[in-house]
């Protein structure tokens, strides 16, 4: 067996569900129990990132533009097309390991084919952020072209200030999610601040709460069964 160290950071984890929180020390919890943590939150991870198979197996058969089917359509599709789904969650499930084999904790699809990696929590700034700029493009260039359509071409075109937030791809510019980032960082400190990150962990929480909450509801649903 091989041995490692892991530097566990001298801070509290908030855990928030259902408007309450607990807080953990995680640098006190004991040896043997992060050990434990640390298989199960692989195992749950790997796990987690095939539970869209079925959906993406469905939607490239049936069509990107198909309505959403439900639980017993799914379940008749899937068991009719169980090895296609197979095949999807196994190439799911390698594609965490590898990802986490790469120092990477998500991995999330760019435009243009590109691969960038983002936590959740980053992914989430990331969407609020292109929102914010994406707004205050919009509004400068109706104001500079009022006939202009709102196109990441054509916000590039407007000044180097602007395509400096774009990558040049073959079809359309995309959003240099590097680039920002650093706006993200910068607005913290800037003279109307504005923590995006935070907004992102706010809102994280929210969806978790929420989805607890329906969890709660199914069960009470289903009663004693």
């Amino acid at each position: 067996m091989e041995n490692f160290t892991l530097n566990i950071p001298a801070t509290s984890l908030v855990v928030e569900s259902r408007g309450v929180s607990v807080t953990l020390d995680v640098a006190a919890v004991p040896h043997d129990v992060l050990r434990q943590v640390l298989l199960h939150g692989i195992k749950q991870k790997v796990s987690d990132a095939a539970s869209s198979a079925a959906g993406l197996v469905y939607y490239s058969v049936k069509g990107k533009d198909a309505p959403k089917p439900s639980r017993d359509q799914l379940t008749a599709f899937v068991e009719a097309n169980l090895k296609a789904v197979q095949d999807q969650t196994i190439a799911s499930m390698q594609k965490a390991v590898d990802a986490m084999l790469a120092g990477q904790w998500a991995v999330r699809e760019a435009g243009g084919g590109i691969v960038s990696r983002f936590t959740e929590e980053q992914s989430l700034a990331l969407d609020i952020a292109k929102g914010a700029l994406g707004k205050r493009f919009a509004d400068a260039l109706a104001k500079s072209a009022p006939s202009a359509k709102p196109t990441a071409a054509n916000f590039v075109a407007m000044s180097p200030k602007v395509a400096a937030y774009f990558k040049a791809n073959d079809k359309r510019p995309t959003w240099d999610d590097k680039a920002v980032m650093v706006w993200i960082a910068a607005q913290v400190v800037a003279d109307k601040p504005r923590d995006i990150m935070a907004e992102a962990r706010e809102e994280l929480a929210r969806r978790e709460a929420a989805s607890a909450n329906m969890a709660d509801d199914l069960d009470d649903m289903l009663g004693d069964i």
